[in-house]
Order: structure tokens, then sequence, then C-alpha cells
């Protein structure tokens, strides 16, 4: 069965559509947004990202990288493969990714369930490396103004010890599966908040870390739980199909 039919069924109606102001807008209740990153690019380098998702600041440039770089923000994936992972390679000025979305529901938003797939495509020589997630409710899309609010249990801690090599970010021991639900939010309709990953500077050269197959549900009700979303997106295949086509790269 179709993703979108099982979730619906699950959740309710889905009601994420992109926005023109660079954000993507919830317009129902019980809607939900999943981003891979494969309509991105393979090779070569960008600065259009899919609508929402911010690299740094506007316009920063992107390049395809299967495990190679220095510092800069990255699309991982296998060379010339269309599947990928929004990250970076950090030094000693923090890198940041984010996605910016904007409440059109009609109703005040109280809690947000939040999944994705952490990767390592590359191993560096300093200490376990990390993306500390937050989340913000008045920075209007920016990394870095505004008042952040961290969820520990959504960062993601590089999974693979090794040094100063690459990886292959698709393949078990180097992904982790990441999802919590936020609570105690007040988003009113109209309002806007913003999901961020920072890319921390370590002690020698840092590791490459990437989100992928990233998803939002809004709200989390109280009698559908975290698990339920969960379930239907693997049984959508979403995590087991992503996880199969990342053991072939």
């Amino acid at each position: 069965m179709a993703l979108r039919r099982i979730i619906v069924c699950a959740l309710g109606l889905a009601g994420f559509v992109p926005a023109a102001m660079a954000q993507q807008s919830i317009t129902s209740y019980f809607g939900y947004y999943t981003q891979d990153f494969n309509s991105t690019i393979s090779s070569g380098s960008t600065t259009s990202l899919p609508t929402g998702w911010i690299a740094g600041t506007a316009g920063t440039t992107v390049t395809a990288s299967a495990g190679t770089g220095t510092a800069g923000y990255y699309l991982w994936g296998a060379a010339s493969s269309a599947e990928r992972a929004l990250g970076s390679v950090d030094n000693a000025a923090t890198k940041t990714i984010g996605v910016y979305f904007q409440n059109d529901t009609g109703r005040t938003v109280t809690q947000l369930s939040v999944f994705y797939k952490g990767e390592q495509w590359r191993a560096g020589t300093g200490s376990s490396d990390k993306l500390v997630f937050a989340y913000s409710t008045d920075a209007a899309g920016s990394l870095t103004s505004g008042t952040w609010n961290a969820v520990t249990a959504l960062d993601f801690a590089s999974p693979n010890a090794a040094n100063n090599s690459n990886l292959v970010g698709n393949n078990s021991p180097n992904f982790t599966y990441i999802g919590a639900v936020i609570t105690g939010l007040s988003i009113a309709n109209g309002g806007t908040f913003t999901l961020r990953w920072q890319d921390l500077a370590v002690t020698g050269t840092d590791d490459g870390l990437g989100v992928d197959d990233f998803a939002i549900a809004v709200p989390e009700p109280a009698t559908v739980g975290a698990g339920v979303f969960v379930g239907a997106m693997v049984a959508a295949g979403w995590f087991r199909r992503r996880r199969a086509r990342g053991a072939k790269a």
C-alpha cells in the first residue's frame, strides 16, 4: 500500500504543501510531510534545496559528495546516485541545516512528531561528532536568530568510530533512526516554527553527518502515539525501502 494512504489512515488527511515564501505550509490538521532529498543533485553543486530547507543561510552552496570533502555543506550519497542526505562537515565555524514551516491549519498546533534517519558519510580523526537538534517558534526561518529549544532525543551522534575514512551512510552501522514527540507547544494559526541541526566542532577533523528520510506529523494526538506513526511509515516501506536501497549503494 502506498505511503500516503497508510499514513493518512493513521493520522488523518495529509496537509503539507509548499508555500511561496520559502517555508512549508501546513494546511490541514493531522497533516504530515516527508523529505528524502532525492529530488536534489547527484553531482556538482547547487544553491537550491527543497522548499523550506536551509543550509547555513539562503543561497549557500551545497555539494554532492560520496564522503569526501573539507568543511562545508553536502548532499551525501553514493557517486551518481539520486539517493541523498543533507548535511555537513564542520570546522571551527558551526555548520547548521534546518527547515522552516508555517501553521495554516486554522488551529493552534500543540505537538509535533519528528522522525529522521541520521547518516554518517565520513569518519574524521576527532572525537565522536554530533548533530544537535533544536526548534524555535520565533526564528522565522533563520538558523541563528530567535530563541532555540533543545530536544536531546532528536540529536544524532556519529555511530561509527572509524578513523579518517569515507563511509557509506546508507549501510549499517553508519546510520540511526531517530524520532521523538515535541510537546508543550502553542503555535497559533499563521505562526511559524523552524527546526535545525547544528554540526558542532570537535577536536581533530570532523565527521561527515547528514539528515535523510525526514518526516513530521502535526499534531501528535493523544490517541495516536508515536509508535503508530512509525508503524505506518515502516508498513509503507518508507524506512525499509531506503535501507534496502542503501545496502545496494
